[in-house]
């Protein structure tokens, strides 16, 4: 579960880092 939420967190935080460079 903990792999999970870590890779959840890494994704979301990608996405939120393009959507600020966009």
């Amino acid at each position: 579960h903990t792999a999970t939420d870590k890779h959840f967190t890494v994704e979301s935080a990608e996405g939120l880092n393009v959507v600020i460079s966009k």
